[in-house]
């Protein structure tokens, strides 16, 4: 199987702010922090890690709009609130330092839990109805089937057990002009955390069938077809900047789960608030099948993956490359024997492959690629690998393909080399490999929150300037702006610890 990975890059422009009349203050030390951050350099620092961020695997949460609509209709559509859809209420913290005010409060996990919740259980709409239908896609019970006219959906359910858990949403994406579905969710009238309000839910695609030949005696591509299916999916961030589902505190008693429409139409069955998966090391996983000898008799599975099982992006597609490594060869003609590229870098972006095995027993994987985009030189690919929809242990949810010019074959394996068995029973499987940022999301996060609480900053200082400050006026900043002085020295101590 050959793969290629390559990072997606992207260029936004950045207008120059010029405060140069903020230098004066009548407190020695609002001066000595206006000045450091208007310095230059600092500000060339900014300028340099926002760039990068943008540079980086992450698409825009906030740009979705259907072919042929303006922005300014898509985010007032139904919001009788006049609070643009999608946005994220003031003070809310980011999916990480959620993580962190868990772990202080002393909030477990919760452990084999699960509450399904169904469409009876929806309480109330934006409209006076609620949208209950049979036979979509096969399915024979009632579903909501939510479109555009409607704007949010309340559903009521009862927790037993205070403490962590993940929500599941069963779904099916209706046509629409949407590339994929978006909604925003809260939990008793508030967002658990910003990244509640862009919930992705994804179409699928296909192939429809194999290339054909042209009269030159080349390939030519076939045309993608979308592919409903009824699909489980845990809810997880837009970006991809974390590996697992999303966590959410429910404490015991009753709760309030409300959806919000944000773009493209969907059918939702059950919604699904489980314990959080374990995923177990690999040492322990393995160890379920001690006394199990590896398939070491030469039976080997090789499979191309130009044409995959199922992608839910539909731009990624199979790719021409001459070099004589790449199977099949091309032999002069153009032949599509790759898949990915910068086509398969958007974060989620997911490609499934099927396989089959002759017996159960234990497999190594080994995939062959390369990892040579020039304006990412040298950084890795990070790909969550899934068998069955499952991730078999944690050392592959974030697996990372390092930086080669050269075609390799990867055998999956540890820090150490040591490749890792999968257990695969005998029959038909998936391969799942996800897009994911791995070792980059931290760094990126905090740079998100620096420019945030710069942004904030800045915004505040211009409130009491405007764009042209007088130089020779002296603005008493840090008595007119609250928290000021605080948030220059948390800015200093971003700086510093960056």
């Amino acid at each position: 199987m050959a793969i290629k990975h390559e990072y997606n890059n992207r260029f936004a422009g950045i207008r120059q702010i010029h405060p140069s009349a903020l230098y004066r203050s009548s407190n020695r030390r609002a001066s000595e922090l206006i000045k450091y951050f208007m310095d230059k350099r600092t500000i060339k620092y900014y300028l340099v890690i926002y760039i990068l961020s943008i540079f980086s695997l992450i698409s825009p949460a906030y740009s979705v709009a259907r072919s042929g609509e303006m922005l300014r209709d898509k985010f007032v559509r139904g919001n009788q609130s006049g609070v643009p859809i999608g946005s994220v209420q003031t003070g809310v913290i980011s999916y990480l330092n959620k993580i962190k005010q868990y772990e202080e409060n002393g909030y477990p996990d919760t452990k084999g839990a699960e509450i399904k919740i169904g469409v009876d259980s929806i309480m109330r709409s934006s409209n006076s109805n609620i949208p209950l239908k049979d036979g979509i896609n096969g399915m024979k019970e009632a579903v909501l089937e939510w479109n555009e006219g409607y704007e949010w959906f309340e559903w009521e359910f009862e927790v037993n057990d205070g403490g962590l858990y993940e929500v599941h949403i069963e779904y099916c994406a209706l046509p629409s002009n949407a590339t994929y579905i978006q909604r925003e969710i809260t939990i008793d009238g508030e967002f658990p955390f910003k990244e509640a309000a862009n919930i992705p839910f994804y179409r699928f695609y296909r192939d429809d069938g194999k290339a054909s030949i042209n009269y030159e005696g080349n390939e030519v591509r076939p045309k993608q077809i979308e592919i409903p299916i009824w699909k489980i999916s845990p809810i997880f961030d837009i970006n991809g900047m974390h590996s697992t589902a999303l966590k959410f505190y429910f404490s015991r008693g009753k709760h309030i789960l409300r959806l919000t429409y944000v773009d493209g139409d969907v059918a939702i069955g059950n919604i699904f608030v489980r314990s959080p998966e374990v995923i177990p090391l690999y040492e322990d996983s393995i160890k379920q099948h001690n006394g199990m000898a590896y398939n070491n008799e030469g039976k080997t599975v090789n499979f191309q993956v130009e044409y995959p099982y199922l992608k839910n992006n539909m731009t990624i597609r199979a790719e021409y490359d001459a070099d004589p490594c790449s199977e099949p060869s091309s032999r002069g003609y153009i032949r599509y024997n790759i898949i990915g590229g910068w086509r398969w870098s958007n974060p989620n972006d997911e490609i499934s492959f099927k396989f089959t095995v002759p017996e159960t027993g234990l497999y190594k994987i080994a995939i062959k690629y390369k990892k040579d985009d020039s304006e990412m030189t040298h950084f890795p690919a990070v790909r969550q690998i899934s068998v069955d929809s499952l991730v078999p242990f944690r050392e592959v949810l974030e697996y990372r393909f390092e930086y080669t010019r050269e075609w390799k074959n990867e055998i999956l394996c540890s820090k150490d080399k040591k490749p890792f068995l999968f257990y695969l029973e005998k029959g038909e499987h998936t391969l799942e490999m996800t897009v994911k940022m791995g070792v980059y999301a931290k760094p990126v996060e905090n740079i998100y929150e620096t420019l945030d609480l710069l942004s904030g900053v800045v915004s505040d200082i211009m409130k009491q300037t405007g764009t042209e400050p007088d130089l020779n006026f002296d603005y008493d900043l840090e008595e007119k702006i609250p928290g000021l002085l605080e948030n220059l020295e948390k800015l200093i101590h971003m700086n510093q610890t960056s």
